[in-house]
């Protein structure tokens, strides 16, 4: 190793020594300072929250409606247009994986089909509406599987 190398190394050992000390001291009042800030932001974001009403129990005093979901392209029976009151519309999945023909010639493709269609069924709601959905995974599927609501 030659002199510069060495020379450059030290200077380096010196400058993280120095950055250590300022950066990961327990000095009393940056520490006091930070500790104040933190308990000041976790007031203010528990003050913004509360001043939201928290309307959880509204759904559960909503008229419920059971939703029988059909095959693409058909829609489930629904109304056109929408009541002037909210409802829980209540829908049932069962997620089987399975082997389709996806063509005349016989290939065969596996897929999760929902309520035995590939594309799933349609759930129509209105804006206002809650969904509860209850998806069910056969234990004879090889994998546990979810639904991702994009339009949620």
């Amino acid at each position: 190793m030659n002199i510069d190398n060495k020379t450059s190394l030290e200077n380096n050992k010196d400058e993280w020594e120095s950055f250590e000390e300022k950066e990961f001291s327990l000095d009393f009042f940056k520490i006091s300072n930070k500790i104040a800030l933190f308990i000041i932001i976790i007031y203010l974001s528990i003050l913004f929250f509360a001043s939201f009403k928290a309307n959880a129990d509204t759904a559960d005093n909503l008229p419920v409606v059971v939703q029988e979901l059909v095959p693409p392209p058909f829609v489930p029976v629904h109304n056109q247009v929408a009541d002037e009151k909210a409802k829980v519309v209540k829908v049932t999945m069962i997620v089987e994986e399975k082997i389709i023909e996806i063509d005349d010639q016989g290939t065969q493709f596996r897929v999760f089909a929902f309520n035995d269609s590939v594309p799933g069924p349609l759930i129509v709601v209105h804006e206002g509406d809650y969904i509860e959905l209850t998806l069910i995974n056969p234990e004879k599927n090889n994998f546990e599987h979810n639904i991702d609501f994009h339009t949620s």
